[in-house]
């Protein structure tokens, strides 16, 4: 493999770590959300946590088209850029 082929899959393999820990955060913290909010009704709850994997979905069929769009070097990195910004905020 080449070097630069090498950089690509390191990349995307941290993008699915960090994917796989965002939902393994949110599932740890479901109680501690619950007794933040104890107003929400559980469908608003169940709303919440389900908004997670919607999202997944989503960003995954939008992910595929940017990635035929913009190229397949170029969208791992930006990937990985955007979970990195959005897991600090």
């Amino acid at each position: 493999m080449s070097r630069e082929v090498e950089y690509i899959v390191i990349l995307v393999l941290a993008s699915l770590w960090i994917d796989a820990y965002d939902f393994t955060a949110f599932s740890f913290a479901t109680a501690l959300f619950k007794s933040a909010f104890p107003w929400m009704s559980s469908f608003l709850f169940g709303f919440a946590v389900a908004s997670v994997q919607f999202g997944g979905v989503t960003g995954n069929v939008v992910g595929g088209w940017l990635t035929d769009r913009v190229g397949r070097k170029t969208m791992p990195i930006t990937l990985i850029l955007l979970l990195t910004v959005a897991a600090i905020g």
